[in-house]
């Protein structure tokens, strides 16, 4: 859960038991709960790596990215795969939108420009 709320502002949460013993934590929130993720984004300076990443992770009308646990407890942000890079499992981050090209200018603006 602290993982999870260094890099965004949960506004609900839903804590499930899954049939093999582990909880899984569904939390759900606005655009501005992801202030401090975007904030993050620029202040580590990986805008542009956090935008081919979430362009590559769109699927329709949802971004789906899976971000390293222990980073994200530390208060940092590192994207990773969905099994195998983060020991303690992967934080899946899914956010649907209603224009995909607004929300990735927003969120992971382009250095470039």
């Amino acid at each position: 859960m602290k993982a999870v709320r260094n890099l965004v502002a949960i506004e609900t949460f839903e804590e499930l038991a899954l049939d093999d013993g582990r909880k899984l934590l569904l939390a759900k929130t606005d655009e501005k709960g992801l202030e401090r993720f975007r904030e993050l984004l620029v202040a580590e300076r990986i805008r542009d790596a956090a935008r081919r990443i979430l362009k590559l992770s769109l699927r329709g009308d949802t971004f789906t990215v899976y971000l390293n646990k222990q980073v994200a407890f530390a208060g940092h942000v590192s994207f990773c795969e969905e099994r195998g890079e983060s020991p303690l499992g992967a934080i899946k981050l899914e956010v649907k939108v209603r224009n995909s090209r607004e929300f990735l200018d927003w969120v992971a603006p382009s250095s470039k420009r």
